[in-house]
């Protein structure tokens, strides 16, 4: 299983695929997020031990384990442990954002999805 770190210009080639996750709370997600987005929000190990919450929403949200899968959060943190974990489910190419949220907003040009 492999994790790729990428960056902005990767994820807009990707816009539309619905295969792009915001690993964010809710709330968080309910702000604003990329346009296509679907929201799984990954909890520390100590709420979900095992991830298995987590795990089942992602699977619910995206069952292909062969296609590529982006994940993002605000800053990174985030979605940096997702992809751990979805590496450890059997996710076989993830691609995390590191840049996240934080970088995405700060190109006014990016659209936003409310």
């Amino acid at each position: 299983m492999a994790i790729s770190i990428i960056v902005a210009r990767d994820v807009l080639a990707h816009l539309g695929s619905e295969r792009i996750l915001d690993v964010r709370r809710p709330d968080e997600f309910a702000q604003g997020h990329i346009p296509g987005a679907r929201n799984v929000t990954v909890t520390p190990h100590e709420e979900d031990p095992g991830h298995t919450a987590f795990i089942a929403g992602v699977e619910a949200a995206c069952p292909r384990k062969d296609e590529p899968l982006i994940v993002y959060c605000r800053s990174g943190v985030r979605s940096a442990a997702a992809a751990k974990i979805l590496s450890h489910a059997g996710y076989e190419d993830i691609l995390d954002y590191s840049g996240s949220w934080l970088d995405w907003t700060s190109d006014p040009s990016r659209p936003i999805e409310r």
